[in-house]
């Protein structure tokens, strides 16, 4: 996650890379683009960064798409000191934390029992870095496993909406006790239940 010191020009190039290159992708030359991860954020956003943010991923709603999003790796809650872009309120956001081995939030992940909604691996994932393989941590590592559990459930059902996509997924989690009260949905992903849904 960057420092506070970056976190505009973080900002800033995020909402280029969506005028500039998403949004014209789909809707100009008619790729199929429903699912945009982003495993980054942070808390210090001004006012007028975060409405215009808001305002991106209010158009990506209208045109099909569904925004997956980290909610930050500071020990905070996220209800009173909101993570951007995981705490902006459109309808086709999903919030996601991380889970360890023992299906418990690791100390350092964000919640939020309304601004948070789902759990995933984020503990000694294996990834890919410069140099080649590596094992980190972070709610960055549990967003692409949602992302691409979303991707695999619409190669069966292309034609889910933004709405049905987020309502399967809650739907089919797994409830955690260790969650209940802390996120929104109070479970984690649960892959083979979302495939299980027609």
């Amino acid at each position: 996650f960057p420092s506070h010191d970056s976190v505009a020009v973080v900002l800033g190039d995020a909402i280029n890379a969506l005028n500039n290159y998403v949004f014209p992708m789909k809707v100009w030359r008619g790729v199929n683009i429903r699912l945009v991860n982003m495993s980054w954020g942070g808390t210090g956003f001004s006012a007028a960064d975060v409405s215009t943010l808001k305002s991106a991923i209010d158009y990506g709603d209208s045109i099909g798409l569904t925004f997956v999003c980290s909610a930050g790796n500071i020990n905070v809650n996220n209800d009173v000191t909101p993570n951007y872009p995981s705490g902006i309120t459109s309808p086709n956001v999903i919030a996601v934390t991380a889970h360890d081995s023992g299906q418990n939030r690791p100390s350092f992940a964000n919640w939020g029992p309304t601004s948070v909604d789902i759990a995933a691996p984020g503990v000694d994932i294996l990834t890919t870095v410069t140099s080649g393989y590596q094992y980190q941590s972070g709610t960055s590592l549990s967003t692409p496993f949602v992302t691409g559990a979303l991707a695999l459930y619409l190669h069966k059902k292309p034609s889910a909406t933004n709405a049905q996509l987020k309502a399967n997924l809650q739907s089919s989690r797994f409830a955690l006790a260790s969650f209940n009260g802390l996120i929104a949905w109070g479970g984690k992903l649960n892959a083979n239940a979302l495939m299980a849904i027609p």
